[in-house]
């Protein structure tokens, strides 16, 4: 075809067209993409500036000396206390961090995949993540709580080594008639066992087992819903019963519903008793039940390290994701009851 002396051929005309459309085409989406990579920026500076923000001050309430404690058993995220109520609370199903105890409260940083506080020694690290980035703080905590959790660990750490090495453990047993050497011993060797398995985070240490799956039998299509994720505190304590099966009188409890566990110790069927806060004094190796709404229902479980100074301590499994040891005071109304185990009392009593 020849070119026309006028102008351009139509074949031409649609070329110049199309690859102008083309260059439009690629402007625009160039255009758009800055735009979208001008807006994730400002969100991500926004969400770092907040979450900064948020780690700031709980830099200074740690520098304060107002937090008297850290609630980490509840399975649905962890709380800060003071004096008398939560100064905040992570909210994990709604991945939200909030001011206060209300699940109304507001709220300081949403958004959250993980949140985690935790205390080793003096140390408090503040852990977040989200879709994005992961942020962490560590400051040093001078109040109380420190002193309670500290202890707890001592006492996980002397119980772990064994009786030949020294170790004996800050573990003292009331000095009753009913209370013989034999059910002291087999007490003890209880705590030995959950004390071995301090800071697992679900699975039996040296085994690839998680204690969901040696309650259920394993996980797999004939249990759905069982997995890793599965809370087990009363998993962790039933596991651990069952390797001291040989010191009680009748079969250990077993349970992965914490209401089921205070129905056994509450059946006189079932040779387990069960003691009511304020009306009884819990022994180490007694079941510790909590509701921490301050009800009758319970809502976690774990099981008493020692008492003393007004204070229970606990060892617990799944108290944010981990086996972790706590202090509560013997009053506390979130404690709901203990369970006493069926002990093999021996013949000789305790003078």
């Amino acid at each position: 075809m020849k070119r026309n002396n006028d102008g351009f051929t139509l074949v031409e005309l649609l070329v110049i067209i199309a690859a102008s459309s083309i260059v439009m085409l690629a402007a625009a989406s160039l255009l758009m993409l800055g735009v979208r990579v001008q807006r994730a920026a400002q969100e991500d500076a926004g969400e770092q500036q907040t979450v900064r923000i948020v780690l700031s001050a709980l830099e200074n309430l740690s520098a304060s000396g107002k937090i008297k404690n850290i609630d980490q058993t509840d399975a649905n995220g962890w709380a800060i206390y003071g004096d008398d109520s939560a100064l905040l609370r992570y909210w994990a199903d709604e991945k939200a961090l909030r001011a206060g105890d209300d699940p109304d409260g507001a709220v300081l940083v949403d958004g959250l995949q993980s949140a985690n506080v935790q205390l080793v020694g003096s140390l408090l690290t503040f852990t977040f993540g989200t879709e994005n980035h992961n942020y962490s703080t560590s400051v040093y905590c001078r109040t109380q709580v420190d002193v309670d959790v500290a202890a707890g660990e001592n006492i996980v750490e002397e119980l772990k080594r064994p009786s030949q090495e020294g170790g004996t453990g800050s573990v003292t047993f009331p000095d009753a008639a009913s209370l013989t050497e034999a059910e002291k011993a087999a007490r003890y060797a209880f705590l030995q066992v959950l004390a071995d398995q301090y800071g697992s985070t679900g699975q039996i240490v040296g085994s690839d087992l998680y204690y969901s799956a040696w309650y259920i039998g394993g996980y797999g299509e004939s249990h759905p819903g069982w997995n890793e994720d599965t809370p087990w505190c009363a998993c962790f304590l039933s596991w651990a019963a069952a390797q001291q099966a040989a010191s009680l009188n009748s079969e250990p409890p077993r349970f992965a519903d914490v209401d089921d566990g205070k129905a056994y110790f509450q059946n006189p069927e079932t040779q387990g008793l069960w003691g009511i806060r304020d009306a009884y004094t819990p022994i180490p190796g007694d079941y510790i039940f909590f509701d921490w709404s301050g009800g009758s229902d319970p809502d976690h479980a774990g099981a008493v390290l020692c008492v003393e100074g007004g204070k229970v301590y606990t060892i617990e499994g799944n108290s944010s994701g981990r086996v972790a040891v706590h202090s509560y005071s013997l009053s506390d109304p979130r404690i709901v009851g203990y369970g006493v185990l069926d002990w093999n009392k021996g013949t000789e009593a305790t003078e």
